[in-house]
């Protein structure tokens, strides 16, 4: 086990510190042979420390080996643009053709009325966003800023990103619309997702291969016809360049709601992939029916934007063969668990389950970030004493006669002696570091899940026990009026 160079010279120079250079004197403390005959020596009054010190210098280790492989995962990334609308590409499942998107809706309006619906919840945008330009778009990142989401199938899905594309990649009966954004959810319990595209459009329709922005930039008029302050969001500062980003002010006054986006509309729903490399196909979409309007200026600001950064072509998909239904849904804006109906002890609340599924998951969250660490910290602190102490304890029989261990100053002649034991300890430290890990893991979830559901029963009563008072109150306020009119009520009425 090699400790650093900087960690030994960062500790006083005395009996009790590191010691580089020297020969192994101790092997009673703990006595670890350098490279080059040098040696490290730690008391007992300094085991503590050391071993903060190593494990302090094994994160950080572990830290950069994760950045470093974060790093080339991202180099290895698709490279791809739009020149050929993604026809060229093959990486992943881009050359499949089963369940692949965007794709052209056809005759909207004579499909049938909407059979189900989704509902969705999502906070005012009121704090400071960050806008990235990664050469292929321009997006904002929500993922875990607890902005919200949508409730679909029974799952929950959370908020992660919003993109924006021009063209539009989706098309009605062949026509593209100026842009296109696409809200990216991911569902709760698996890396499926859910994206809403929402199509948007402006009284006039942008035009050329995009411009720069003007120097000085000047943001879109508030007043101007048609202004969207969702979209405003995206170009309230000059778009950044590509592999550039931007930080957008927060504004609790004026900050936009994103039900604006989906308020109003029915939705075009089906099974599809993912609109660019690897074109994963694990993506449900809910399409907007009818676009939503935006001001001439701000439509031409990320209509420009967004070709200047792809060589003019823009960053929009060729439509793709349509392999399943298509089916309408309606949208429906949860505000918080409603009060609004009556409660009756044979039907459960139909925000039972949202509200459930919700709860476990703020729940789980919290109390992951709460004990990890300290869970973590705890078992290998253990397991690290015990490889210690199994590393440097005396083998039987090891002094003479099978008596007491040989004095320090034979010890410490015997290389092959020291080199064994610190190859020992090594191994031992491995061994309850992947320990530690594995056990500390058990812990966390046994004890997320016990808290996560009771913190969702209890959520669950406190939302059935408010609608019990409430219909009690509803009921009572009939019966008192029935009364004050000189209406007896029958026998057995329950006022609803």
């Amino acid at each position: 086990l090699k400790l650093p160079r900087a960690l030994a010279a960062s500790a006083p120079a005395t009996a009790d510190a590191f010691a580089l250079g020297a020969p192994c004197r101790v092997l009673s403390r703990a006595c670890v042979r350098g490279r080059g005959g040098g040696a490290i020596v730690v008391s007992g009054a300094m085991a503590a420390r050391v071993w903060v010190g190593v494990l302090a210098h094994l994160l950080v280790i572990g830290g950069a080996v994760k950045l470093r492989a974060h790093s080339s995962n991202e180099a290895r990334g698709f490279a791809y643009d739009y020149s050929h609308r993604g026809q060229d590409w093959a990486m992943g499942s881009c050359a499949s053709r089963d369940r692949q998107s965007p794709v052209n809706f056809v005759g909207v309006a004579s499909m049938p009325p909407p059979a189900a619906s989704f509902k969705f919840t999502y906070q005012r945008l009121a704090s400071p966003l960050v806008i990235t330009n990664n050469g292929k778009t321009l997006s904002t990142s929500l993922k875990d800023l607890g902005f919200g989401g949508i409730n679909y199938a029974d799952a929950w899905y959370e908020l992660m990103y919003i993109n924006a594309h021009a063209l539009s990649e989706h098309t009605f009966d062949g026509q593209h619309l100026p842009l296109e954004l696409h809200l990216v959810h991911k569902r709760y319990d698996s890396d499926a997702l859910l994206v809403v595209a929402v199509p948007v459009t402006a009284a006039t329709f942008p035009s050329g291969p995009g411009a720069p922005a003007p120097v000085p930039y000047a943001a879109p008029n508030t007043q101007e016809a048609g202004f969207n302050p969702v979209v405003q969001l995206l170009v309230k500062l000059a778009p950044p360049a590509p592999m550039m980003q931007v930080r957008v002010p927060g504004d609790e006054i004026t900050a936009p709601g994103l039900g604006t986006l989906l308020e109003g509309a029915n939705y075009l729903g089906y099974a599809g992939s993912t609109t660019a490399p690897p074109c994963a196909e694990t993506t449900i979409w809910l399409v907007r029916e009818s676009p939503v309007l935006a001001s001439n200026t701000q439509v031409q600001t990320l209509h420009d934007a967004i070709f200047l950064s792809t060589s003019g072509f823009g960053n929009y998909r060729s439509t793709m063969p349509l392999g399943g239904a298509v089916l309408k849904y309606s949208a429906v804006q949860e505000i918080a668990p409603s009060m609004g109906y009556s409660f009756s002890p044979n039907i459960p609340a139909p925000e039972k389950a949202d509200v459930q599924l919700r709860t476990m998951k703020w729940a789980k969250d919290a109390l992951r970030v709460a004990t990890a660490s300290l869970d973590y910290v705890r078992n290998l602190d253990q397991r690290l004493h015990k490889a210690q102490a199994s590393a440097f304890a005396p083998a039987p029989g090891s002094g003479p006669c099978g008596g007491a261990p040989a004095p320090a100053a034979a010890a410490t002649a015997d290389g092959s002696m020291q080199e064994k034991a610190a190859e020992g300890m090594a191994i031992m430290v491995a061994q309850a570091a992947k320990d530690a890990v594995r056990n500390a893991t058990e812990v966390i979830s046994m004890e997320a899940r016990t808290a996560a559901l009771g913190a969702a029963r209890e959520a669950t009563k406190m939302v059935l026990q408010s609608m019990a008072a409430r219909d009690k109150a509803a009921q009572e306020r009939r019966a008192a009026k029935m009364a004050a009119l000189g209406i007896p009520p029958a026998p057995g009425t329950v006022f609803r």
